[in-house]
């Protein structure tokens, strides 16, 4: 079996007490509130494109649901109010009044008379209320109608040898994850995680999709750095796509991508089931892996993020849920 143990990064960070700390970027971030996550000290934007951007914040209560902020560097403003946003992602549960939308890692409840299948890619505008997102309307547009893999964010719930089980806000019975061929290490109950997911109909409930997993790294909660930087297992870099060649499906070959920035270029396998980049060369990107066993070996990629506002970048089955930063959010 394939062993994960050595993409984990192990070192929790240190909570250092500031008003707020958000992620370092060479633009504003600007977007609507559209979760609070008290546990993780952070809060998700969502962007005039509906991409989902997480900020880390010491206070993330202290912000309203449906504040418009404006983040550059650490400052954090709010500069208005908005009773909707466009949000984009992966349907990766449907209830019958309720779908979990993930998008750029971070996983959205919204209520809904009419919720999109599972393994859907889909964009959609919710109205924000003070404490859930609601999409009564029912308008939703689909791209995809079966997305390749998902990017999960969330705290380990349970874990067996078949199963990891995550909590993630608004879904307190968690997300069940296949483990497949892959085994990792035990994990406590309560270590916040990231996890790559390919996503499969599920033969016994067509209203559900099976998540496998493809990658896992304990969430060390940072999320900024500099080009090619890295800190303890953690490899991020920051530039310009130079080459990129796409992995295939579970179980098939990886791909690779470089990426040119400031300090120099760095490449990351892309493994297996993956899912599309959607990225081109010349394309300005934001990436994350870990480190290979031995210094010689080339970092894994576990997210990628588009730079610009465009549609490319995440690596969520072509969700294009990049993590765009640039532009508006609603404020209407």
């Amino acid at each position: 079996m394939r062993n994960l143990t050595r993409t984990l990064i192990l070192a929790a960070a240190a909570v250092i007490a500031v008003p707020a700390m958000a992620n370092a970027a060479p633009t504003a971030k600007r977007g609507v509130v559209v979760q609070r996550d008290a546990r993780a000290g952070a809060v998700v934007l969502a962007t005039s494109s509906g991409s989902l951007v997480r900020v880390n914040l010491a206070k993330p209560n202290h912000l309203a649901m449906g504040s418009l902020v404006q983040v550059q560097g650490t400052r954090v403003s709010v500069v208005g109010h908005s009773h909707k946003a466009k949000v984009r992602g992966v349907v990766v549960r449907r209830g019958r009044h309720s779908f979990a939308l993930a998008g750029n890692g971070s996983v959205l409840a919204v209520a809904s008379t009419t919720p999109p299948a599972a393994g859907q890619m889909v964009s959609t505008t919710v109205q924000v209320g003070p404490t859930a997102l609601s999409d009564d309307d029912g308008q939703v547009s689909v791209q995809s109608d079966q997305a390749a893999s998902a990017e999960l964010r969330g705290t380990v719930l349970s874990q067996d040898a078949t199963t990891l089980r995550l909590t993630v806000n608004g879904f307190p019975a968690g997300l069940a994850i296949a483990l497949g061929t892959q085994t990792i290490p035990a994990l406590a109950v309560g270590t916040p995680v990231e996890a790559r997911v390919t996503l499969a109909p599920d033969t016994v409930n067509p209203d559900a999709v099976v998540l496998t997993l493809v990658s896992l790294r304990v969430d060390n909660g940072e999320h900024g750095g500099q080009n090619g930087g890295q800190n303890g297992s953690c490899v991020k870099a920051e530039g310009q796509v130079t080459d990129v060649q796409e992995a295939g499906d579970t179980g098939g070959a990886p791909g690779s991508i470089t990426i040119a920035g400031e300090h120099g270029s760095v490449t990351f396998v892309i493994p297996a089931g993956f899912g599309p980049t959607n990225v081109v060369m010349g394309d300005q990107v934001e990436a994350k892996g870990t480190a290979g066993a031995t210094p010689t070996d080339q970092p894994t990629l576990t997210r990628l993020e588009s730079s610009g506002d465009n549609q490319g970048g995440s690596g969520d089955g072509g969700s294009g849920n990049g993590g765009n930063s640039n532009g508006s959010g609603n404020d209407n």
